[in-house]
This record gives C-alpha cells, structure tokens and sequence, in this order.
C-alpha cells in the first residue's frame, strides 16, 4: 500500500527494538490508512527494503506531522487525541 523511507539513525532504532520515531522518516509514498503494514526502506536507497511494519497513522498525518516543527507536533497530536475523545454531534449526553 505504501512505504516509508527511513535514514540510518532510524534503522538502527529498529534493528535495537525500539520503535520508528517521526525524526527518522525522511520520505512517505502512497496512501494507506492507520493499521495498514507497509515497507520501510532505505530512503537513499529505496529499493532496499529493511522491513515491514505496521503502521498507526495514516499517510496524510505522516507527511503534515514531518512538515512541522517539534512543538507544532505536539499541539496538533493533542488537538487530534482532543478531537478523538470528543463526544459526536448525535451524542445524548453531549448537552447534560
């Protein structure tokens, strides 16, 4: 469905058992939702696979999330968990 280039740094992460911070994607092609299993390849190297994974954003939040700067990631993963948690326009309890 997709894949993620990744640099070394992120590689390396990995290999050790960590998970793939947004600092290590340098490059997000094709769409794909949350829960999609996508490539992660070498992003000097794409046709260098280094694994599949699993991932828990969507493509479209991944390429805003890379354009903005460490605060700004912040505010708007807030805003989104916020938005997540927030009871739907039809939700009877809304208005008690």
């Amino acid at each position: 469905m997709g894949s993620i280039g990744i640099n070394r740094e992120a590689e390396r992460s990995l290999r050790a058992g960590s998970t793939l911070f947004l600092s290590g994607i340098k490059r997000v092609d094709g769409d794909f939702e949350s829960g999609s299993v996508v490539e992660l390849v070498d992003v000097r190297h794409p046709e260098r696979l280094i694994g599949r994974g699993s991932v828990s954003m969507p493509s479209a939040v991944l390429r805003l999330l890379r354009a903005l700067t460490t605060d700004e990631v912040a505010d708007v993963m807030s805003m989104l968990l916020r938005l997540r948690e927030a009871p739907g326009p039809l939700d009877p309890d809304r208005f008690r």
